[in-house]
């Protein structure tokens, strides 16, 4: 499996990250956390983080932003928890959202970035899984009983419990991802991605290749993250159309959850029944009941897919997949903390000039050209040319600017 991110972070004591540094920066070699481990533990333990660095480096790719196919791992695991034990003194593990391990998606995709983990540091690694929010509390305190020293959690929806017992426990270190600390703890740290970057590259190839006016997007609940998938995606749209002098709609709808799989089959397939021929979800699990829908309307029915490349799921129905390289980034960022990098109480961006968003590279089911001119459109974006919004707010500011340009 090919990993493409780059992460690169100008770590200012005191202060919020709010961008990266220049491409082509790799991991500063640090101080490891002291431990009462033994000097050969110690030794081995540095010799497979160090190796586990050069192979980051290493598979750093600056050509284009685009994201190959993970090799897809659909074997289902345990939903309650699973560990995995290694060699290192080190440990690391997280806690699902509702949507669960086998969501095919951001919770599978994070749990590949520590199984990653295990794989190249020798760090134990596990998951808990959440059967409802009041299991939060419960799954991170058995973390922490179990000496787990730095624990994620998956989700915005995971931020003010992680928030809750780091202030009771600032001995144990934590991330969250999707959510940005507003209030800076300094046992925290807050991971984000600029969804909209790549969500607007899905825009352009959906306005590309339907045959109707209008193309569609299926949302979980809407909040500031879900502002993010929906207006790049709108804007992407207005922009293909500037661009090809078409006049493509999009049908904007939400499930009001991340979990029902049936609602969401029936929200798309009343749009596939209604003539959208494109849909791009940002539904997490939910999100299997547009697929499920796009399979069953068969030919000429395509979906967008999310968080991970979804192609293996419905290799004639997927159009393309909207990547965030979250497995990549929960091994990186935990290696920082292994290596003792000072990314507690800040907060760490990622988008396309990071290489930790993207498409996928795979693009069977539409032109050649499309996928070439969609990558240039990702560099303009990577390098600051196009100005991506992320709420309705920057939507209105850059649809008047689009008009303005004509």
């Amino acid at each position: 499996m090919k990993k493409i991110l780059l992460i690169m972070f100008i770590l200012i004591t005191g202060s919020l990250l709010a961008s990266c540094a220049e491409a082509g920066n790799t991991f500063a070699k640090k101080t490891k956390k002291e431990s009462g481990a033994s000097s050969q533990e110690t030794s081995d333990t540095d010799v497979q983080i160090e190796n586990a660095i050069q192979k980051i480096n290493e598979d750093i790719s600056d050509e284009e932003p685009a994201i190959d196919p993970s090799e897809s791992d659909t074997a289902k695991h345990d939903p309650d928890h699973e560990e995995i034990t290694g060699s290192s003194k080190y440990k690391v593990a997280m806690v699902t959202d509702t949507a669960g391990i086998n969501d095919h998606s951001f919770n599978q995709g994070a749990w590949e970035g520590l199984t990653n983990l295990n794989e190249d540091t020798g760090a134990t690694v596990k998951y808990i899984g959440l059967k409802s929010d009041s299991d939060y509390i419960k799954n991170i305190e058995t973390l922490i009983d179990e000496d787990y020293s730095f624990i994620w959690g998956i989700g915005y929806e995971s931020a003010q419990y992680i928030k809750e017992e780091a202030k009771k426990h600032p001995q144990t270190e934590f991330a969250i991802i999707d959510h940005a600390i507003d209030d800076p703890i300094d046992n925290v740290t807050g991971i984000t991605f600029r969804a909209e970057e790549p969500s607007f590259m899905a825009g352009y190839i959906a306005c590309s290749v339907t045959q109707s006016g209008r193309v569609g997007f299926i949302g979980g609940v809407p909040d500031d993250v879900m502002d993010a998938f929906q207006y790049g995606f709108q804007s992407g749209v207005d922009y293909a159309n500037r661009e090809l002098g078409r006049n493509v709609t999009v049908d904007a709808r939400y499930i009001g959850s991340y979990t029902d799989r049936d609602k969401a089959y029936d929200l798309a397939k009343s749009m596939y029944d209604g003539g959208t021929v494109v849909i791009y979800h940002a539904a997490g699990a939910a999100g299997m009941g547009v697929i499920d829908a796009a399979k069953d309307g068969g030919d000429g029915c395509f979906v967008i897919g999310v968080d991970r490349d979804q192609a293996y799921l419905a290799p004639d129905n997927i159009l393309t997949s909207v990547i965030k390289n979250v497995s990549l980034a929960i091994e990186n960022v935990s290696v920082q903390y292994m290596m003792n990098d000072n990314i507690n109480g800040i907060n760490l961006d990622f988008g396309l000039s990071e290489h930790a968003v993207g498409i996928s590279t795979i693009h069977d089911n539409y032109p050649e050209d499309v996928y070439v001119k969609v990558l240039e459109i990702g560099k303009d974006i990577a390098s600051g040319l196009i100005s991506v919004p992320d709420n309705e707010e920057s939507y209105n500011e850059f649809l008047q600017e689009l008009k303005e340009e004509q």
